[in-house]
């Protein structure tokens, strides 16, 4: 399943994709929120508690209240997510054109985000070292 978006803070086009599990959970909440009914396409979907359209701040304030009481003393933030799914991804072999369309940004942007969005992972490291293996074996001609 997959949504054409527009990011509030560029502007640019993306797209968001869903797991196969959040798919399914998505469902389910359309289900619980409409029942039968289609939800009208420009239709503010995800409500706060009270009921609300989520703002721009509101949906970080009552992540921030949940993750209180299901993880005390935990500190993730909703910014932790695009950090997660950008370092799963390099470590899974991206190319920077691949992550580029994912995060919905250029190739520049890109690499500045990537400097904040994806820290130095030990399996990163290992992933280089065994690159430069394969090149000085290149290099020596294979000697």
């Amino acid at each position: 399943m997959w949504f054409d978006i527009v990011r509030g803070k560029t502007g640019r086009d993306g797209v968001l994709t869903l797991s196969r599990r959040s798919e399914r959970l998505f469902k389910w909440y359309l289900k619980q929120q409409f029942g039968d009914a289609e939800p009208i396409s420009s239709m503010k979907i995800f409500r706060t508690r009270r009921g609300a359209a989520y703002r721009k701040s509101s949906f970080s304030e009552d992540f921030r209240d949940v993750r209180k009481v299901v993880f005390p003393g935990d500190t993730r933030m909703m910014i932790d997510f695009r950090r997660s799914s950008s370092t799963e991804a390099v470590a899974g072999g991206v190319e920077g054109t691949a992550l580029s369309a994912k995060l919905a940004n250029s190739l520049s942007e890109t690499k500045k985000l990537e400097q904040t969005y994806v820290p130095v992972q030990v399996e990163m490291v290992r992933r280089a070292d065994d690159a430069r293996r394969v090149g000085r074996k290149v290099i020596r001609g294979n000697k």
